[in-house]
Formats: structure tokens, sequence, C-alpha cells
């Protein structure tokens, strides 16, 4: 029987290669070798990250609906969980935001953005992991809303 002494950890090591020894305990003792290749699945342990934890991004005021805002990619060291998910959980009450569950882009909803909107609003950005178990990671958009007759 071969176990593990250890906790293994796919992300540092992905597979072991063992060369087993099998022998008698004859007068003429006989034996042999075998090798093992053992391979580490991988297992959801590993929040997805992100470049930084806050962005600021700055939306001009008049902006037309689906204007870019910012594309945010993270990085999930899980190799079994395969894409990501991106998600708005907070700070988007009135819906000016969407975000592109596939490719991260941030970008403005079909609604008109009031002159009276606050001078920042910070959505929480969710990142999701498609496996068996969900890790997810926050990361902050702190918005600037641009007057157009500031930009002169």
């Amino acid at each position: 029987m071969i176990y593990t002494k250890e906790v293994l950890d796919r992300e540092t090591q992905s597979y072991y290669w063992l060369t087993v020894y099998a022998h008698d305990s004859a007068t003429v003792p006989r034996s042999s070798f075998v090798d093992v290749l053992i391979e580490v699945d991988d297992v959801n342990d590993n929040r997805p990250q992100t470049a930084q934890p806050v962005y600021y991004p700055t939306v001009l005021e008049g902006s037309r609906e689906r204007t870019e805002v910012i594309q945010l990619q993270a990085l999930d060291y899980d190799m079994a969980n395969g894409e990501l998910t991106y998600d708005i959980s907070s700070g988007n009450p009135q819906g000016f935001f969407a975000v592109d569950r596939i490719t991260g882009t941030y970008f403005l909803s079909d609604l008109t953005l009031p002159l009276t909107i606050h001078t920042h609003c910070v959505p929480g950005f969710r990142h999701i992991s498609h496996a068996v178990r969900i890790l997810s990671v926050f990361c902050f958009l702190l918005f600037n809303y641009v007057n157009a007759v500031d930009v002169s």
C-alpha cells in the first residue's frame, strides 16, 4: 500500500514518480522494481485573484450606454476550475453598470446617468470559480464621474 505522509498540493507539484522495490526473504532472495506515476488531482483550494484590490476608473458624464469602463481580469491557480465568471455583487442599486459575465468587461448599462449621482460609489465585484467548492474574491471599483464642463 502506498499512502501519503503529508498533504499534497497540485499547485506545488502535480505528479510524483516513484520506484517501488519488492523482494522476498528467501535464502536466495528474488526482487523486482516497478515505476509508479501518481498524479495529484486538483481541488478548489485557491481564491481567484485580481491584480489590484481597488480600481479607480473614470466615467465621463453623458457617456452612452454600453460605454466600456474597465476590463478586470482574475486568475485562478486551481487547474480544474475551468473558466471564471464575473458578477456585480453590490453598490449598483440604480443599475447604472453591468458586467460581461465571461470577459469581465465593466460597462454602462442602458440607463442614463443622472447629474445628481454621488461622486464615488463602491460596487463589489465577485469572481465565481466553477467547481464543487466555490471560492470568490471581492475587489472594489471607485468610480469618478467627470462633469463634461470640467474636462476642458
